[in-house]
């Protein structure tokens, strides 16, 4: 996988599924924002914590499109801006 970038709405990597999005909130002090999925372009999607941490270094913005992996009960363990 390269950097997350080439896969498509809804492709599967690790057992986990890469779904697409757009930032749409996001509190970087509180550690915690929400991602639009494009699928649905209705559902947002809360993520914090750890996935927030790594996510780029901290350079994601409101506005930005990202790449996302959900686990079980739909905690999202990975984040990633799309260039």
């Amino acid at each position: 996988m390269t950097g997350g970038t080439n896969l498509g709405p809804t492709e599967t990597s690790a057992g986990l599924t890469w779904r697409a999005g757009t930032v749409e909130r996001l509190n970087k002090h509180a550690e915690f924002g929400y991602v639009l999925e494009a699928a649905t372009g209705r559902r947002y999607i809360f993520v914090f914590g750890f996935a927030l941490k790594r996510a780029e270094g901290g350079r994601l913005r409101a506005g930005q499109a990202v790449r996302f992996q959900m686990a079980e009960r739909g905690r999202v363990v990975s984040l990633r801006g799309v260039a």
